[in-house]
């Protein structure tokens, strides 16, 4: 080897050295928390944790006091060990919890006390900011590993709790803005986290009376006792408040869930069809009659000839347009009275309730806000303005029961809206028309098929109905069985502590779906069926005015209520004779 090259080898072997001498102390270094919380550090991360220490709850603390010193500078920290030194209380209580068991196991995601509070920008409970915070410790602390896709792949947990708070009328309620509702840690605490099976738990089945009655006064043990809780005497929300596909109770509320979604598809879908057909019909009618009334007057016209003698002074010339317009002002001009004032108040009463309800009812499940108005305030004007348009819809329903039953007239409508049960079928077209499945009686069903057929043109005429049509009976069946379900279930969320203390949480679940459910179906059946008969449909719009003057035109009687039209005027030939 020449020594040009020998030279150029031991270069090269100097230069490893070296870079291998300057290693050693970096990679020592970086076994102690890689230098930079050395108390000469000036690097970025570390001032920006120094500017959080000295925002936070610790500011009179200097690093050293958790890392501790080294001759390698800040030693890497035993989060729950050092926090120990100065929170004794608190570490009692975290010891022996489902999170210290998680520590102590080095199990992944386990909550140690930085987790939930941080590290150097530890917060006070009080500060609304804070992760611990009760107006935030759901969302920001305990959804951060509770919420199903981050535990699920390492502990194979099936149930997203987090979702179900966020569901719950808790949940519901937080979002909008109520400080007042229960987070995570009202029921299972901040640092002794106990499983339910524990009898030490807070949410331990005979504990759920203290941890729920401190909102929830008036829970209690001392009442029915059925089933499993037989033994235990526990009642109280018993079952499991989480929802749980395993459990027989949540598997009802399951299906209830399912058919009510059938249930909608099928109503809905069977009103936009029908009302699309009537719409057909009715334009039909109209560009008909228009068509008529064209066709009369042009051959007047066609055939005058300069032969044909005009008229003189004082005749008078009707022409068949003439005619027919006079007609149509008749039959509009006469007027029939149709609902009395005291129906067209409870009418208005039911619409402005119902109204309120619905708009403070989804503003609830859908986080609406009101502009101008902080999230707190408007959780509790929320609250208030549906309970007492709950109210004022329970008095009107009973005040209806009672005009109904006690007033001739009452009892007249009554005759005329309730159906005839001459068969099994007219009695299972009732219960169908309870759940908004099509009119109440066999002899409703034939109306409608023939005034479809009419509509499509398969038919000369629409049906001969009476005083009330099948579309009305059909509303107000359904009307009648959707308010008898929302004001029981109503009232079960209403009063829930002396509810559950009878019954098992899942049924309180049952009541929120079926509730939740027949509102949707109660306002598109308002919004699809009733506005378009009211409102849409070309013979009334852009609204009908027979609910304002209690009175309805000839036109309109003959289409939709023959059989009544035709009674009256008998009556009417009988007084003049």
């Amino acid at each position: 080897m020449s020594s040009s090259a020998r030279k150029t080898t031991n270069r090269l072997k100097l230069a490893i050295l070296i870079l291998f001498a300057l290693a050693i102390p970096v990679f020592l270094l970086a076994q102690h928390g890689g230098g930079e919380g050395m108390m000469n550090s000036s690097s970025p991360q570390v001032e920006e944790k120094r500017r959080q220490l000295a925002a936070s709850v610790h500011k009179e603390l200097d690093c050293a006091t958790c890392h501790g010193e080294s001759e390698h500078g800040f030693e890497k920290l035993d989060p729950v060990a050092t926090c120990a030194d100065c929170h004794q209380p608190q570490m009692q209580a975290f010891k022996g919890s489902v999170h210290a068991v998680s520590v102590d196991a080095g199990k992944p995601n386990a909550a140690s006390c930085v987790a939930c509070h941080g590290s150097h920008e530890v917060m006070k409970i009080a500060d609304p900011q804070s992760p611990v915070s009760k107006f935030r410790v759901t969302e920001a602390t305990c959804a951060t590993c509770h919420d199903k896709d981050v535990l699920s792949p390492v502990r194979g947990l099936p149930r997203n709790f987090v979702a179900d708070y966020r569901e719950s009328f808790h949940g519901l309620s937080a979002a909008l803005g109520d400080q007042r509702v229960a987070n995570c840690a009202s029921c299972h605490s901040y640092h002794a986290i106990l499983p339910s099976s524990n009898p030490l738990s807070t949410v331990h089945e005979k504990n759920l009376v203290q941890t729920c009655g401190a909102c929830h006064t008036g829970a209690s043990n001392a009442a029915f006792v059925t089933g499993a809780n037989f033994a235990t005497g526990a009642t109280f929300a018993s079952g499991g408040v989480h929802y749980n596909p395993d459990a027989t109770g949540y598997r009802i509320v399951d299906f209830v869930r399912v058919m009510y979604l059938m249930m909608i598809t099928l109503t809905i879908g069977f009103m936009v069809t029908h009302n699309a057909i009537d719409l057909y019909g009715r334009l039909r009618d109209r560009f008909r009659r228009r068509k008529h009334a064209g066709a009369l007057k042009s051959p007047g016209k066609e055939n005058q000839t300069s032969e044909q003698p005009l008229p003189s002074e004082g005749d008078v010339v009707v022409s068949a347009e003439s005619v027919s317009n006079l007609k149509a002002a008749s039959k509009a001009e006469k007027k029939y009275p149709r609902f009395t004032l005291n129906e067209r108040i409870q009418h208005w009463t039911l619409a402005a309730s119902f109204i309120l309800l619905v708009l403070t009812g989804f503003a609830l499940k859908y986080t609406w806000q009101v502009p101008l108005l902080e999230p707190q305030e408007w959780a509790l004007w929320r609250g208030f303005l549906h309970r007492a348009a709950a109210v004022v819809f329970i008095v009107l329903s009973v005040y209806h029961v009672v005009y109904m039953l006690l007033t001739r007239r009452g009892r007249d409508n009554l005759r005329a809206f309730l159906p005839k049960i001459r068969s099994i079928r007219d009695f299972l077209c009732s219960c169908l028309a309870c759940f908004r499945l099509g009119p109440p009686s066999v002899a409703d069903w034939k109306a409608l098929i023939q005034m479809v057929k009419y509509n499509l043109g398969f038919a000369a005429a629409p049906p001969a109905m009476g005083r009330f049509n099948y579309a009305e009976k059909f509303e107000y069946f359904g009307l009648v069985w959707g308010s008898t379900v929302m004001i029981v279930t109503g009232l079960i969320l209403w009063f829930e502590t002396p509810f559950l203390n009878r019954f098992p949480y899942w049924t309180i679940e049952l009541a929120t779906a079926v509730h939740y459910f027949e509102a949707i179906l109660a306002t598109l059946s308002i919004l699809v069926w009733h506005f378009y008969f009211t409102m849409f449909n070309p013979d009334v719009f852009p609204l009908s005015t027979t609910m304002i003057t209690g009175e309805i035109d000839q036109e309109e009687m003959e289409r939709n209520h023959r059989l009544e039209l035709e009674t009256i005027e008998k009556e009417e030939q009988q007084k003049s004779s």
